[in-house]
């Protein structure tokens, strides 16, 4: 998954979207029976989610991002890649000729 939150834009979330579940829980707290602050307290739970992952599915949808410049591939560990590529590019029976080797596969 691609970012597509900066990362102000992501710090602005989580706080605009913390605020807001505050908000709500302490409106659901005087009132339980209004729709409002359930609704309310939907879209701030989703704000944080979006600023915590750093990617936003309406501004993906529109093709927008707001990341300034910064990489937007999520990056695993070198170690993880290494021993990744390691298990990948070793031929599984190594010690065999290629007309052995494809005879197994056959």
């Amino acid at each position: 998954m691609k970012k597509n939150v900066g990362t102000l834009d992501s710090m602005i979330r989580i706080t605009l979207g913390l605020f807001g579940l505050a908000w709500s829980i302490s409106q659901m707290v005087k009132r339980p029976r209004r729709k409002i602050p359930v609704f309310i307290a939907f879209q701030s739970a989703l704000k944080v989610a979006e600023g915590v992952t750093r990617f936003c599915p309406g501004l993906a949808l529109l093709g927008i991002n707001t990341l300034n410049g910064e990489d937007t591939e999520r990056k695993a560990p070198y170690a993880t890649t290494s021993y990744a590529r390691e298990k990948i590019e070793k031929p599984p029976h190594s010690s065999l000729t290629e007309e052995e080797r494809g005879a197994l596969f056959e």
